[in-house]
């Protein structure tokens, strides 16, 4: 009998579902490394027999995604700007995103830098609004029938009103920490009182002046910014959706959203009230098992006798757009200490200090389950820090844009890396790495992190993966939505109910 129940159980876990459904991925005008992530969600989805298609914009990464076979199909769009008149477009009739690096780099971590884009970033979003709902493209998504649109939801409230449109259950992707933003309409509570606002950089104990701060940020950018830009796309969505049905609103769009995956997890992030329906799945592209290196690049760590330290940037570390005196601090650190450094860089430079390897692309995951790998030099994305945490690797962090300052602050505060501003000395940068390979109580916590990390019941991949077949066999999972999300706040917090009762006992004492 114990034999049956084992084979039975193993037969489960390598044939393929029985089913086989459709399901769509679509990224907002530009999505970055998020790509890459539901790409793995992609191929994940196929090992079970089902079919996915990806619909993403062009931008300056021009990525090549791994084929997944016959069962996923991509369709890569693109904006016409022959006229220019679009910012952040190259200027042809197959426009490319590029991000404005320089604005990035020098301001980055303060929302304010939002208000310092040049042209309107609004006029971007209606085009990729006119895009997502032509006629064309709506044709194709209705004849494919699908069973669940994955919307990476970042500036994305077009793509659920083409999914409202066609009766498409949705799941939305957050790529940061579950606060701000589209956020702010989900189910998921964010109270100012213990919960950073976006870009704030605060921790979870605050004081008071900290949670006043926090407080004014969450109703200046995170309700009324958020209300504004929503303001602007419904016009959109009007203006460029034909149809005679009613449409949503924005903020309903978002609100009746049937799941949602979150790319973080509570081992760094703060816990906070969710639905059912909203899932961590922060980590799932990291692999279990460790891969063979390049032969080069294996010699290049086995020869470091003191150990190495791996420094990747993602897209952002390149010699064009990079800061020279920055490059120079860094690689002039580097050169003065006893360990061997690998360097993730978008383009090869000359002259190097001889303990440097350089490459445009590197194993990450590999080298830093490497067991001489001794510390990360990171820029405080969410997957490499999660990915060094799970091998192990304590970190040298270096925020530069967007939610980065906010993930610092959280490995500062578990005392698993030391933070350098961007725009740190030559002699900062030095003293910080010393700091981290000399000081073992950094190795220490981020070991006992790691290992909370790896007690969790199921991988993330496997959360996702499951989450979103239930989500597409039941149709959206609408037994599960709160009703709570078509609230306003004053009836969400009773403020309303309160005032009431005031006016009656005013009225009956006074």
């Amino acid at each position: 009998m114990d034999f049956l129940c084992f084979f039975l159980f193993f037969l489960g876990s390598i044939i393929p579902s029985s089913y086989s459904d459709k399901f769509l991925i679509i990224h907002p005008f530009y999505a970055g490394s998020h790509v890459l992530t539901l790409h793995s969600v992609a191929s994940k989805l196929i090992e079970r027999g089902h079919r996915v298609t990806t619909i993403r914009f062009r931008d300056q990464h021009n990525l090549t995604l791994k084929s997944l076979g016959p069962r996923h199909k991509e369709i890569l769009l693109a904006i016409n700007n022959t006229q220019g008149n679009i910012p952040f477009l190259t200027r042809e009739e197959e426009g490319v995103f590029q991000i404005p690096m320089d604005l990035l780099w020098n301001e980055g971590l303060s929302i304010l830098s939002i208000l310092q884009l040049p042209g309107s970033p609004w006029k971007v979003v209606e085009e990729h609004c006119a895009k997502m709902l032509n006629s064309e493209l709506i044709e194709i998504v209705k004849k494919e029938n699908f069973d669940l649109m994955v919307v990476d939801l970042i500036y994305n409230e077009c793509s659920l009103a083409l999914a409202y449109h066609l009766n498409i259950p949705t799941a939305g992707y957050w790529a940061f920490s579950f606060s701000g933003g589209e956020c702010e309409f989900s189910s998921v509570s964010t109270p100012p009182s213990y919960i950073p606002t976006f870009l704030s950089r605060l921790s979870t104990n605050m004081n008071f002046f900290e949670r006043t701060y926090n407080f004014l940020n969450k109703v200046v950018f995170g309700r009324l910014f958020i209300k504004f830009h929503c303001w602007l796309v419904d016009g959109y969505i009007a203006k460029y959706l034909k149809t005679e049905k009613e449409v949503l609103s924005s903020e309903e769009l978002i609100s009746n959203v049937n799941g949602l995956l979150i790319n973080t997890n509570d081992i760094i992030d703060y816990p906070r009230l969710k639905a059912d329906t909203a899932i961590n799945i922060g980590g799932m592209q990291i692999r279990k098992e460790r891969q063979k290196l390049p032969k080069e690049l294996e010699e290049w760590i086995d020869g470091a006798p003191n150990g190495v330290i791996l420094l990747s940037m993602g897209f952002i570390f390149d010699m064009a757009i990079v800061p020279e005196k920055m490059m120079r601090n860094i690689f002039n650190a580097f050169s003065r200490l006893p360990f061997r450094f690998i360097v993730k860089i978008e383009s090869q430079m000359d002259n190097l200090p001889n303990n440097i390897y350089t490459s445009t692309f590197l194993p990450q995951q590999d080298i830093l389950d490497h067991p001489k790998t001794i510390a990360f030099f990171t820029h405080c994305g969410m997957h490499g820090v999660l990915e060094a945490i799970y091998f192990e690797v304590p970190m040298i962090g270096m925020p530069i844009f967007i939610d980065q300052g906010d993930v610092a602050t959280r490995l500062q505060e578990k005392k698993i890396a030391l933070i350098l501003s961007k725009f740190a000395t030559e002699e900062e940068i030095y003293n910080g790495i010393i700091e981290v390979t000399s000081n073992q109580s950094f190795t220490d916590n981020v070991r006992k992190l790691s290992t909370l990390f790896k007690m969790q019941r199921n991988h993330p991949i496997d959360d996702a993966v499951w989450f979103l077949e239930y989500l597409s066999l039941t149709k959206g999972a609408k037994h599960m939505l709160m009703s709570g999300r078509h609230l306003n706040i004053f009836q969400y917090f009773s403020l309303d109910v309160i005032l009431f009762i005031l006016v009656i006992l005013c009225a009956l004492f006074f």
